[in-house]
């Protein structure tokens, strides 16, 4: 695990003396963070540290208050992973400035109360990061969200277990994931469809057996009504392993989707009803959940499972390596060589 955060790249988020669950943050690919003012503020800075209740809730043991004239917080925190994120605060008053680098954002929301604000979105490489924030005079903040789209984790089939010796499958395995491999596993032959008007809840949204906007697979569908709603389909795989994820539906415009643990992803859908990719996911053979949040007037119709072969030697066999030939340290050192080089953006 931490040789294979060291020649991937990866250590750029990793403290000073890290442990291991800092190698399993960046591995697990999630990235969405929240930072308190009052914990990584600098002691330097011309603030104070209040936990008075009158301003309304605030999160962990306090909040960053200014004084009687602007002045500046310093947030310094690390950032484990790289990626777009799309900054939000809360925040009293208005007029705060959030420099970041070359960056500057915003805060035009006016509140005497905290209220979380959408800052805007910025680039931002994994590592030590500050965050100058230029307070208006007594102006407050809570905390500083930053969040991006999780990544594809990187683990072995039931995680990382620091004490057992990897086998060759988990190094297959892990290699797969991470160079992105999964949806050229060889099909196993077996599908799924669960039907979202049968399986999905959603408060904002009813069964149609409208038929003009397509022909619905099992006669009816799911519509939202006139504002937005998050469907949210219960699903259990026939067994665990890896699935190309597919939904029917339709919207005008894009639509994000959950998917258990594996993460978040954006799907396109066409103004009728139309089948979409979601990608090849490992599943449990446990209970999922599949949330999409969809616009006004859009709609889900099915969920299809299609199974690919996901044991051990068909990951070998992906990887184009003989188990015991990448037992050899010479092996697996160039194996981690050429995925350092072969690695997708992340």
């Amino acid at each position: 695990m931490r040789n294979l955060v060291d020649t991937l790249g990866l250590s750029f988020g990793l403290p000073a003396t890290p442990e291991d669950q800092d190698y399993r943050n960046i591995l697990g690919g999630n990235r969405h963070f929240r930072f308190e003012a009052e914990e990584v503020h600098q002691p330097t800075d011309l603030v104070s540290v209040s936990s008075v209740i009158n301003f309304g809730p605030f999160s962990g043991r306090g909040w960053v208050n200014g004084v009687a004239q602007p002045t500046e917080a310093h947030l310094r925190f690390l950032l484990p992973l790289a990626g777009r994120y799309r900054l939000s605060s809360s925040l009293r008053l208005s007029g705060h400035q959030f420099k970041i680098g070359n960056a500057t954002l915003t805060n035009t929301e006016a509140g005497d109360k905290f209220h979380i604000v959408t800052l805007g979105e910025i680039d931002l490489p994994a590592g030590e990061t500050e965050v100058v924030v230029s307070l208006p005079a007594d102006a407050s903040i809570d905390y500083l969200e930053l969040d991006a789209a999780p990544l594809p984790a990187i683990a072995p089939h039931g995680g990382w277990r620091p004490e057992a010796p990897l086998t060759a499958d988990d190094i297959a395995v892990t290699i797969s994931k991470f160079l992105d491999l999964e949806a050229h596993l060889p099909p196993a032959g077996t599908s799924t469809s669960i039907e979202a008007e049968s399986a999905g809840h959603s408060p904002g949204a009813a069964i149609t057996d409208i038929r003009h906007l397509g022909v619905p697979s099992n006669g009816r569908w799911l519509r939202a009504g006139n504002a937005p709603t998050t469907v949210d389909i219960v699903f259990t795989p026939p067994a665990a392993g890896v699935y190309d994820i597919s939904v029917r539906g339709l919207a005008e415009g894009p639509v994000t989707a959950t998917v258990g643990q594996a993460g978040r992803f954006d799907c396109h859908f066409r103004p009728y009803l139309s089948d979409i990719s979601i990608g090849s996911i490992a599943l449990p053979a446990e209970p999922v959940h599949l949330e999409i949040k969809l616009p006004p007037r859009a709609g889900l119709d099915a969920l299809h499972l299609r199974g690919r072969a996901s044991r051990g030697s068909d990951y070998l066999r992906l990887v184009g390596l003989a188990e015991k030939t990448i037992s050899d340290p010479m092996v697996m050192n160039r194996l981690l060589a050429l995925a350092a080089l072969l690695q997708p953006p992340r």
